[in-house]
């Protein structure tokens, strides 16, 4: 692997990669650009409302429109992390007046200038580089807030339905029709009557008792609707109801022939309580035996249908008053998928809160998927969001599917925190037959995504072409990606690595082990990351919206996300870990540009400054990657950030340079004496033999270009 000659040695190209890899030009752009884009969600917006609150309006529509703005905040946002108030900054800069500027965001970023270092950070960085966070969160930000700020979770009771009344708050929540308040209290009173009616039927109906005992179910609320056609609305028409009514109140329906006969026949039926606890519509389970008759048409629930107390893409089974009561207790609740699921947790409960110490609430969405209605609801209900939502759906494909669903409807924050049971069997099952695997199961839940994600994995586990495979891994990291949270990616990306990469399928080609699989998906997410720090950082926000007048007022709390927060910390770390590295690099093996610098002092606070300023020059040089072995700085750079670095550097440069060697481009140098020529000779054939491996390289490159151009052009036989 080490050999001499034309071509470069792998040694020697594996030792180049690894120094870029850990240099600062790829450090320091990959802090920076985090800093700005993830670190605190809105930086960019409430930088450009600080502007706007020192700027006329005019003004501040022409700064925020220029293509300067984004260094501009980039450079509010430097000054802001090094201590000082934006607008304070801002309105200094802006004192010396603008009329006459061109580009006034060119002219704030010029005046603002760098911070000022300071000695509160002992990490060394230069001023160029933002200041870390765990520096200036002890005077700045609100160290309290351990979760990012989310625009998801914000006051959400404009969209919260009105209710009309206390019993009929359910009912006509976000619904456009209104509620006739007497029809509602008139279906309210005839369900009731129906309720007491089919319970009582219980007795005299043994499949139906079979069937919740044998289910384990026999203590939940439930009554019976018998075979016969007219039994209910016979009662009900003797209590002195029309026909009509009990339609209306959705108990009876129509025959062709316009006959009124009974909605629920030889079914098991579980009442839906308003949160008032009022029985306002029902779900029947139809008898075993009869779905196995017949041309199987019969559906195996049947709800009631929609009436003005019961709308069943609003109501929750199960949300009745006592869960209410424990939900805001602090309980946490459980969306399962139907009546018989909610029984068998309902009745666990207890024995699951000994085993576990957790306290749960089961409520389900009867006959139709989750719908935001459902989900406001129980947010109304808790007086929470939905982060400690579990989900227990049967592991099949369609239950993976509805928790899909699920997962989709919550917004991004509670669906990166939202939980599922991950069970081998329908739950009700489970709490029957193994109930110790349920308490296991809730002990330690596995996250919605994963769960909901199963379906996604088997169909990339069956593909047996690697390409195949690595477009659905992009496509799986990008359906998530908005709604998993920084820390937990790790966790994901082994948990799909595991289930994908060791799958046991046969294959006449060769798919993704785990690692590749890994290695496909980090890649990606990297790609996402540093796409998304690179775009416009703003682009969310709208930059001409009023500002509001802030004059007076304490500065607010700025909430920041703990993650990004840590991991800056830990890149600001390696950046002056490789700044110590350099400059030891410097003490024992010094380069050409460095014969005329000052001889080191002795330890001191000569020593220190000189240390220091050797950390500006080298910061430099390893940042735009110079290797001019004669000019320290190589090319003057007079824009930009560059140019900001470079008269920085090139001031620290000059404080270290001995007298009568100022000049950054020495025409001639001084003949060091026989001894001190040592590091000069080598320094010398160091760049000599760089220049030759250059040569060597660029001409086996056009070596090999040519050998293919003439593998392309010449015929073929």
């Amino acid at each position: 692997m080490d050999r001499d000659g034309e071509e470069k040695s792998a040694s020697r190209a594996i030792e180049e990669e690894w120094d870029h890899a850990h240099s600062l030009a790829r450090l320091v752009p990959e802090y920076e650009d985090a800093y700005l884009a993830f670190l605190e969600p809105d930086r960019t917006g409430r930088l450009a409302e600080a502007v706007r609150s020192v700027l006329p309006e005019r003004m501040a529509d022409l700064v925020l429109a220029d293509e300067a703005w984004s260094a501009l905040a980039k450079r509010l946002s430097q000054h802001e992390a090094a201590g000082a108030d934006p607008e304070t900054v801002v309105r200094r800069a802006a004192g010396q007046g603008l009329q006459d500027a061109r580009s006034i965001a060119k002219v704030l970023h010029h005046r603002i200038g760098h911070p000022l270092p300071h000695n509160r950070d002992g990490r060394g960085l230069p001023a160029w580089i933002t200041t870390a966070p765990d520096t200036t969160q002890n005077f700045l930000w609100n160290t309290d807030a351990t979760q990012p700020a989310m625009t998801s979770q914000q006051d959400t009771s404009k969209e919260r339905p009105t209710a009309t009344s206390d019993a009929g708050a359910e009912a006509g929540a976000g619904s456009s029709t209104p509620v006739d308040e007497g029809e509602r209290a008139l279906v309210v009173e005839i369900t009731r009557h129906a309720w007491t009616w089919w319970t009582k039927q219980n007795a005299s109906q043994s499949w139906a008792t079979r069937y919740m005992t044998g289910r384990g179910l026999a203590d939940a609320e439930w009554g019976t609707a018998p075979a016969s056609w007219t039994g209910l609305t016979d009662h009900l028409q003797s209590l002195g109801y029309t026909p009509d009514q009990l339609v209306t109140a959705g108990v009876a329906t129509r025959t062709r022939n316009g006959k009124v006969i009974d909605k629920f026949r030889n079914r098991i039926v579980f009442p839906y309580r308003d949160q008032a606890g009022a029985v306002v519509g029902v779900t029947g389970r139809i008898n075993p035996a009869q779905a196995t008759e017949g041309d199987g048409r019969a559906p195996k629930y049947l709800n009631t249908p929609e009436t003005a107390a019961y709308r069943k893409g609003e109501l929750l089974y199960g949300l009745a008053p006592d869960a209410v009561a424990r939900l805001t207790a602090g309980a946490r609740l459980v969306l399962v998928e139907g009546p018989t699921d909610h029984a068998a947790f309902h009745l666990a409960a207890t024995r699951l809160a000994q085993q576990t110490g957790i306290e749960i609430v089961p409520v389900a969405a009867c006959g139709t998927g989750i719908t935001q209605q459902h989900l406001q609801a129980l947010r109304k209900a808790t007086g929470r969001d939905l982060t400690d939502l579990i989900v227990a759906l049967d592991p099949d494909t369609a239950g993976r599917t509805a928790a899909a669903r699920v997962w989709q409807a919550l917004t991004p924050h509670e669906a990166a925190h939202a939980q599922a049971l991950d069970l081998p069997a329908d739950p009700a099952q489970i709490t029957l037959e193994a109930p110790d695997a349920l308490a296991s199961a809730l002990r330690e839940p596995v996250p919605l995504a994963w769960f909901a994600m199963e379906p996604n994995l088997a169909s990339i586990r069956s593909i047996d072409h690697s390409e195949r495979q690595t477009m659905l891994l992009r496509a799986l990291v990008d359906h998530l990606y908005d709604r998993v949270e920084l820390a937990q990616w790790q966790a994901l990306v082994e948990h799909v690595a595991r289930n994908v990469g060791n799958s046991s399928v046969v294959s006449t080609h060769v798919p993704l082990g785990a690692a590749a699989v890994r290695r496909v998906m980090t890649d990606h997410l990297a790609e996402r990351f540093l796409a998304g720090a690179h775009a416009d950082t703003g682009s969310d926000i709208d930059l001409t919206a009023q500002a509001t007048d802030t004059t007076g007022t304490e500065r607010p709390q700025v909430v920041t996300n703990q993650y990004v927060r840590a991991w800056l910390v830990r890149h600001a770390n390696l950046i002056a870990s490789r700044l110590d590295t350099l400059v030891q690099h410097a003490l024992t093996e010094p380069e050409l540009w460095m014969e005329n610098l000052t001889a080191p002092p002795l330890p001191g606070a000569a020593h220190d400054a000189r240390k220091a300023a050797m950390r500006q020059v080298l910061a430099y040089r390893d940042r735009y990657q110079i290797t001019d072995a004669g000019n320290p700085l190589g090319p003057d750079a007079q824009e930009g950030e560059r140019g900001n670095a470079y008269a920085l550097a090139a001031r620290a440069l000059k404080a270290i340079t001995a007298t009568g060697h100022t000049e950054l481009r020495p025409e001639a140098r001084s003949v060091p004496q026989p001894l001190e020529r040592v590091p000069v000779l080598l320094a010398d054939a160091r760049a000599d033999a760089e220049r030759m491996r250059r040569g060597a390289d660029e001409r086996a490159r056009r070596d090999h270009a040519d050998r293919e151009h003439e593998c392309v052009t010449s015929p073929a036989w």
